[in-house]
């Protein structure tokens, strides 16, 4: 698809996004619109559905066929496609892609023309949902509050005290903490409140639909100098999930940390394994086929992280 048609197929995703908002803002009395002559692609479709008309009522699709359709409003859809609404479900809500804090601090200008336009940029390329993984409530309210935007979800960030993804109390209120750092919380903390199942029911209350988990030692000069959870910890925050039918991602991107995420039984592996295993391009690593063993064992799927994947409770994946 060249450039023209995916401008084509963004403009629709566009204009049915806005269709949709102002549908439900004005409820059954809405208008309702028709897209003639349009190619339909979708997934349960063995082949496009050249010269279709669609037509939209009260913001959903309500009847797609090959005859001419009457509506309130017609768009003429020739040249142009029509597919669902895709699903990002590895994204970073609150962050900007090759900004780390002094740049985001030095530059708020661009940040703020990020932040702006990455909603946008998101419906432009055909998202329609996106996933924030190890995010917190306060900054999805804000997504969704805005007028032209994907709809925004988020999995609890979980990091460990003063491990991968940890940057202060304040700044990480889903944090937890292994046995041995008990002593070590600071003292206006309730140890209480960040057990596996107290932080997993705090973000299900403000509204996480998944769990975000780290398992992560460190890389490049920081190799093995990070503190990561315990295997009980992980496993507890499973429990505590899975009983509110919440999957659990892991940050898992080594052959330890892959093989902790099979024994711990997350639903969600992100990241391939990149670091601590010696598969050449003719010889997988033994390590590695065992994993991989037990992950078809165990019914696992790959998923890409970008694209139409869908993260179902209790479906472990693996996300590049």
């Amino acid at each position: 698809m060249n450039l023209r048609s995916t401008r084509s197929v963004l403009a629709v995703s566009l204009l049915a996004a806005d269709w949709g908002r102002q549908a439900v803002a004005r409820g059954a009395d809405a208008p309702t619109t028709v897209m003639s002559d349009i190619t339909v692609i979708s997934s349960e479709r063995p082949a496009p559905l050249e010269h279709a008309c669609v037509r939209i009522a009260n913001g959903r699709i309500a009847e797609v066929s090959r005859q001419p359709l009457k509506g309130d409003l017609t768009i003429d859809g020739r040249g142009r496609f029509l597919i669902p609404g895709l699903i990002d479900s590895h994204a970073h809500l609150g962050s900007v892609p090759g900004m780390l804090s002094p740049q985001r601090s030095g530059h708020p200008d661009l940040v703020a023309q990020a932040d702006a336009q990455e909603p946008r940029s998101y419906l432009y390329f055909g998202f329609t949902t996106v996933l924030s993984l190890g995010d917190t409530a306060a900054p999805i309210r804000r997504w969704n509050a805005l007028d032209v935007r994907p709809d925004a979800y988020f999995c609890g960030g979980t990091p460990l005290l003063n491990g991968y993804a940890f940057t202060a109390v304040a700044a990480n209120p889903y944090f937890l903490f292994n046995p041995d750092q008990a002593n070590t919380l600071p003292a206006s903390i309730e140890n209480a409140e960040h057990t596996p199942a107290a932080v997993v029911e705090r973000m299900a209350q403000d509204g996480a639909i998944c769990v975000k988990s780290y398992r992560e030692a460190g890389f490049g000069p920081e190799a093995g100098r990070l503190p990561v959870p315990s295997l009980e910890t992980i496993r507890a925050v499973v429990v505590a999930a899975h009983a509110r039918h919440m999957p659990v991602f892991l940050h898992a991107n080594s052959m330890a940390a892959q093989e902790f995420a099979v024994q711990a039984g997350v639903d969600v592996i992100a990241h391939g394994m990149w670091n601590g295993q010696g598969s050449t391009a003719d010889r997988l690593d033994p390590g590695v086929e065992s994993i991989l063993q037990a992950v078809l064992k165990r019914r696992r799927a790959p998923c890409q992280s970008r694209g139409t994947a869908s993260a179902g409770p209790h479906r472990v994946r693996h996300l590049v």
